[in-house]
């Protein structure tokens, strides 16, 4: 839904209903709850926010077992980055000016991604990531605010697996609170996916899937299975220019039965080809899996063209 030129999502209408309000929205959250209760929705484990490597097996021997995530190498290290990508809506329109910074102090990578609306309106993305002995997310949080005040909040303490959110409901900040068992040397969240996929391309792009465990807000935290693959190497335009980039596929494995009730789209994320592979383009749900579908790119140049797959010439 569009709203005074931009997207509206729940929480942030000038006319709030109350979240809860709906039968939907309540037979949603029950039957998140029955499928973890009974073991659909495994406990172990974004956006969907997060990602767990978990125990998850598939009879398919191309999945990649946990243990598989490797370490971070001295070349794999993330250092000090500064960029200026920009949110559009799926057609490529612009959206929000966006503003992404990464630091090192002490010891660990902190990394900001923030986006400013023609409203007054913010978005804010903070995490904090530990790299040695190998790659681990430490915390997480995601926040949107109108006017100064916060219509929605998420984050995650992945060292005590303590989730929360908040969301802005009829003038009142209504809390959920939720202990995940996570592990937290495999659990990633925001743009630690990205990270993560990163750290698992070369058997990705071998053909070989993850499956993982995520974190989704419904604005409750969840646990939900989510499996990752590798999907080809696309071209999109982008300021002029283009570009290329391997796609990585993010698919949420829901019981058939919650599937009746809540739709969570699938996410795409491309990073560079050649290499190094840094991030080009991110597309799915901007939070919760009912938000409106989304678009990020490296570039905020116009104009923003669809990712095609790349035409092989023929010899």
């Amino acid at each position: 839904m569009l709203c005074q030129g931009i997207l509206c999502w729940p929480g942030c209408q000038a006319n709030q209903k109350p979240l809860d309000s709906s039968s939907n929205r309540q037979e949603e959250h029950q039957l998140f709850e029955a499928a973890h209760s009974t073991n659909h929705l495994r406990s172990a484990g974004p956006i969907l926010a997060g990602f767990s490597v978990g125990d998850t097996r598939s009879s398919d021997d191309r999945s990649i077992a946990p243990a598989t995530m490797s370490p971070t190498r001295e070349s794999d290290f993330e250092a000090s980055a500064h960029g200026f990508p920009v949110l559009r809506d799926l057609s490529g329109r612009k959206l929000a000016d966006g503003e992404f910074t990464q630091r090192l102090e002490g010891g660990r990578l902190h990394v900001r991604l923030s986006y400013e609306f023609r409203s007054p309106r913010r978005i804010q993305e903070d995490g904090i990531f530990r790299q040695e002995p190998w790659l681990a997310q430490e915390k997480w949080s995601w926040t949107e605010l109108a006017d100064g005040k916060i219509c929605r909040h998420f984050d995650v303490d992945f060292g005590t697996g303590q989730a929360t959110a908040q969301q802005l409901d009829q003038g009142r900040l209504r809390r959920w609170s939720k202990h995940l068992k996570l592990d937290p040397s495999r659990a990633f969240a925001g743009f630690g996916v990205a990270l993560a996929i990163k750290s698992l391309r070369g058997q990705l792009l071998r053909g070989q899937n993850a499956h993982l465990e995520a974190i989704g807000f419904t604005p409750k935290p969840h646990v939900v299975p989510v499996e990752i693959s590798y999907g080809g190497l696309d071209q999109m335009s982008i300021d002029s220019r283009v570009l290329h980039g391997d796609r990585f596929l993010i698919h949420p494995q829901i019981p058939a039965m919650v599937r009746l009730f809540v739709n969570a789209p699938d996410t795409r994320i491309w990073l560079i080809n050649p290499p190094p592979a840094g991030f080009l383009r991110w597309e799915g749900p901007l939070a919760e899996s009912s938000d409106p579908l989304v678009r990020v790119d490296l570039l905020s140049g116009e104009p923003s063209g669809p990712a095609e797959p790349v035409r092989r010439v023929s010899k």
